[in-house]
């Protein structure tokens, strides 16, 4: 990852207005996205067009806390449009 990025939490960074995840499924690609490797992980560039949660994370980066639940919570995310 480049040196400037925001982290928003610990499996997801900016890097401007690209997101990158890290990916819980090594290197294979579901869109085509790009995929890089640091330090053991791998991270994959969300595409924030294709997914509404992608969107809200770019409108709330200076406050991820309005869109991130803390930490050790449980949450069901039900936005599953493409079934990935």
């Amino acid at each position: 990852m480049a040196r400037n990025f925001l982290q928003i939490s610990p499996a997801v960074k900016l890097e401007g207005r690209a997101i990158w995840t890290l990916s819980a499924d090594g290197t294979n690609r579901v869109y085509g996205e790009s995929i890089r490797k640091k330090k053991g992980d791998v991270w994959r560039k969300w595409d924030p067009f294709r997914s509404k949660l992608g969107a809200g994370i770019l409108r709330t980066k200076k406050n991820p806390e309005l869109l991130f639940p803390p930490i050790g919570s449980t949450l069901v995310y039900l936005g599953a449009a493409h079934g990935t």
